[in-house]
């Protein structure tokens, strides 16, 4: 969404926000370079070898395994979980905005945002019990493809009405 998002962006920010766009870019690339270093030591021949798989791996190596993987790996299980309560809560706010009230005529647009979130819940639970990678991978895909079709949506509306904004 970052391609209709970032007009909005400009308009708030301005084009110190573009800047600073730029900025954290670079910076997440950096970091993400020195965590790939930190995967590997050079062996006596002087070649690069894999010693290390996770950023926990990292962190007992950096802070030691008593405290400093377990720190990492609990801000890794609290940044997931938010992650997932955060999708679940957009979707269902998604969901309602996009829904007409309907509170009066009995509609679905009368239903309150708990409940939205409820049912966008559902399906999702169904998601944690995937087991398989390649299960995981085609829902990924199918995810993409209609990430896609919503951009082109989006887009293409956007362009057939140009002229009647300007």
């Amino acid at each position: 969404m970052f391609i209709v998002s970032f007009p909005y962006t400009v308009l708030q920010g301005g084009y110190w926000a573009v800047v600073a766009m730029v900025v954290v870019a670079y910076i997440c690339c950096h970091t993400g370079n020195i965590l790939v270093e930190c995967l590997y030591e050079l062996d006596p021949l002087g070649h690069k070898v894999r010693v290390r798989s996770s950023y926990v791996d990292i962190a007992a190596a950096v802070w030691g395994a008593r405290f400093g993987a377990k720190i990492v790996h609990c801000a890794q299980l609290i940044e997931l979980l938010m992650t997932c309560i955060l999708y679940v809560l957009l979707c269902g706010d998604l969901i309602q905005g996009s829904i007409p009230s309907g509170a009066k005529s009995g509609g679905l647009g009368g239903f309150s945002l708990t409940c939205w979130i409820l049912v966008c819940t559902a399906p999702l639970l169904a998601c944690a019990f995937l087991t398989s990678l390649r299960r995981v991978s085609t829902l990924s895909m199918w995810c993409t493809v209609a990430h896609m079709l919503i951009n082109a949506i989006i887009l293409i509306y956007c362009f057939t009405k140009v002229g009647t904004v300007l």
